[in-house]
């Protein structure tokens, strides 16, 4: 192992982009396993924002022995949005999370000004879809209570994905009620949801864990939605890392490879005072414990 990986060995990456998908990747689900492996990872969670692959990790834990290897699915509209049957279908397979809407969630839209990237195909860019919520005035609507009750039924990871922070408490709340043991809220300090410190402190006693990813980081994202690595580690403190994970959120052909990303991220949390034993929860033990590994 390179020397400064070590402190990547036996961590769980729960939120990696790779090809095939329909935004462009820098690398594949393939690549992704093996840097991982030979990075000393335990294991990685592939998401497909578009169409979920569970086939994809039943082929990778025979290609790639020596690392678990665990796919989801994002409720786009791609799989006909906030669809019960879906769900069935990819829990059934094995899928380990389910991540509310991201690039169709109504708020991506709204604070983006556009569904996808501009990685995406030419033909996608310009495409206008309707933003999906997961309530109406208020009251979170009846296939997301079921979405809830399915994930409960498998004890998977319910992921917030895109959502306002209003919704976001608002599924939080809905999903403890409906017996969810493992909710995650995804990538606090990204743009979507962009939670205060206040916030996740509140969505942390509820019960939910806060993810905390490299990407908020990213340059690309400075200009309109500044983050620094004392925010995260703000969040990190005032939260507790017995109810944070960290993770990357890269595969964008802009950002480094996940296994650099991390490397950079955790050093960074380390300088700026997380402790190792912190490292360890939010790196290897909170991400094993949400995945029943």
């Amino acid at each position: 192992m390179v020397a400064g990986y070590e402190i990547l060995r036996g961590g769980i990456d729960m939120h990696i982009h790779s090809n095939p998908d329909i935004v462009e990747r820098v690398q594949s689900e393939y690549d992704v396993a093996v840097e991982a492996r030979e990075a000393g990872y335990r294991g990685v969670v592939l998401k497909q924002a578009t169409f979920h692959n569970p086939g994809s990790a039943a082929a990778l834990r025979h290609l790639v022995p020596g690392i678990e290897i665990f796919t989801g699915i994002v409720l786009n509209h791609w799989v006909g949005g906030l669809n019960p049957e879906a769900v069935i279908g990819a829990l059934t397979l094995g899928a380990k999370i389910v991540w509310m809407p991201t690039y169709h969630a109504a708020f991506h839209i709204e604070i983006v000004g556009r569904p996808l990237p501009q990685s995406a195909p030419i033909e996608l860019k310009g495409r206008k879809v309707a933003g999906i919520s997961i309530s109406r005035e208020g009251k979170i609507l009846p296939q997301v209570e079921e979405i809830c009750e399915l994930v409960a039924q498998k004890d998977a990871v319910l992921a917030t994905g895109h959502l306002n922070p209003e919704e976001t408490e608002l599924l939080v709340r809905t999903a403890v009620s409906k017996k969810v043991n493992k909710i995650l809220v995804t990538h606090a300090e990204v743009f979507c949801p962009r939670l205060s410190v206040e916030q996740q402190i509140k969505m942390g006693k509820l019960g939910a864990y806060i993810e905390h990813a490299y990407s908020a980081l990213a340059p690309y994202m400075q200009a309109k939605y500044p983050c620094t690595p004392e925010m995260i580690v703000e969040g990190i403190k005032a939260v507790g890392a017995n109810r944070c994970v960290i993770s990357t959120d890269v595969g964008q052909i802009f950002n480094p490879r996940p296994i650099e990303a991390m490397r950079s991220f955790v050093y960074e949390l380390l300088r700026l005072g997380i402790k190792e034993g912190d490292i360890d929860l939010m790196l290897r033990k909170n991400p094993a414990a949400l995945l029943g590994i």
